[in-house]
């Protein structure tokens, strides 16, 4: 404030004409003030004074010495710390009014002590309920409620603990972020329970039924640096795993099935397929052929039986139909040493059908 002479005068101070010596308020300020946060100064900006510690601008309104009403601007207030101490502390921002359609009430309402009575030394001890907001519920007994930035938290009388959270707010609390209308949420059950998630992704520790379940609607995720032990107490329990997919069980030393020690290699089933499918085809060519020739060999001898009766009166006869049959005979080895040889194909590749990592019992 600039007075008509030139004078500077110090927001902390005021000029008015007196009729009588008084006491200097700017000094002798000792009373409990409540005021409103006009304005917010961080340690980078060029109106903070400490250029270390959050100041704030408060618009106070009190009773001067004499009683008459005074409305003045504490210009740098500090912020109490509840615990005091570097390596105990607690600290949160005030929110300023700003320049909205709501006026200079929509800042923070506090409370002002200044230290020795100076002004110009004023510490925000606190604050005040704002009068728009709702009203106490008896039945909520002895509780806790805080509300910061989107974040409600409550401890209701029975002790339960619940925390949602909606996303940042402006002054007048409503979401000034994108919000989609759900909430994150955290809650610790009178009955032991605890509960938490965000919509259909949940998380419940069930402790009256002594379950666990997990929630999701995409992907859910174990991740350990060490081991994961799966297992139940009870011999009669199960362990249900159920997909409509896959389940990819995936290991670089080996997956073992069974209790106890796990020593029977598990069969390498497509291999081993591809490789019955060569054994299956070889036998059955081999065996056709096999069965043609026995045919055709039969199919002589029956022709050359009847010039074979005693006594024998058509040998000559029945010569041709006799070689016949045993060249057929003859060749059906070949067919036998098929067979032979498609069996000892297959078993050779047998080492090839069984894992060489996967076990089981």
């Amino acid at each position: 404030m600039q007075l008509a002479d030139g004078t500077i005068i110090p927001s902390f101070l005021g000029a008015r004409s007196v009729s009588g010596p008084e006491l200097n308020e700017n000094f002798n300020n000792f009373g409990l003030k409540m005021g409103v946060v006009t304005d917010i100064f961080f340690p980078t900006d060029d109106q903070n004074v400490s250029k270390k510690f959050i100041e704030y601008q408060v618009e106070v309104q009190y009773r001067d010495f004499m009683g008459r009403p005074v409305t003045s601007k504490i210009a740098r207030a500090a912020h109490m710390d509840a615990f005091g101490g570097l390596a105990d502390s607690i600290r949160w921002t005030f929110r300023a009014a700003g320049k909205t359609s709501e006026g200079v009430g929509m800042g923070s309402k506090v409370l002002i002590l200044a230290i020795n009575g100076e002004l110009n030394n004023s510490v925000i001890i606190g604050g005040v309920r704002d009068w728009k907001d709702a009203d106490d519920d008896q039945s909520l007994g002895h509780n806790l409620a805080l509300r910061f930035n989107g974040v409600n938290a409550v401890i209701n009388k029975d002790g339960e603990l619940n925390v949602a959270r909606l996303g940042p707010t402006d002054n007048l609390g409503k979401s000034i972020g994108p919000w989609d209308g759900t909430q994150t949420f955290f809650s610790f059950s009178k009955d032991g329970s605890i509960l938490f998630g965000h919509e259909d992704e949940r998380f419940r520790l069930d402790y009256p039924n002594k379950s666990w379940e997990f929630e999701c609607s995409k992907t859910f995720s174990v991740l350990a640096k060490a081991s994961i032990d799966l297992s139940t107490k009870d011999p009669g329990a199960t362990i249900f795993l159920g997909t409509r997919g896959k389940i990819i069980l995936q290991s670089d030393t080996g997956v073992y099935i069974g209790w106890g020690g796990a020593v029977d290699a598990l069969v390498m089933g497509t291999k081993y397929r591809a490789a019955e499918t060569i054994l299956h085809s070889g036998l059955v060519a081999a065996l056709g052929a096999l069965a043609g020739q026995l045919t055709a060999a039969g199919a002589a001898l029956t022709t050359a039986a009847p010039f074979l009766v005693i006594p024998i009166a058509g040998p000559i006869i029945a010569s041709p139909f006799v070689a016949i049959s045993g060249a057929t005979l003859t060749s059906a080895v070949a067919s036998i040493t098929a067979m032979i040889t498609a069996i000892t194909t297959f078993e050779g590749g047998s080492g090839t059908y069984l894992s060489l990592k996967n076990r089981t019992d």
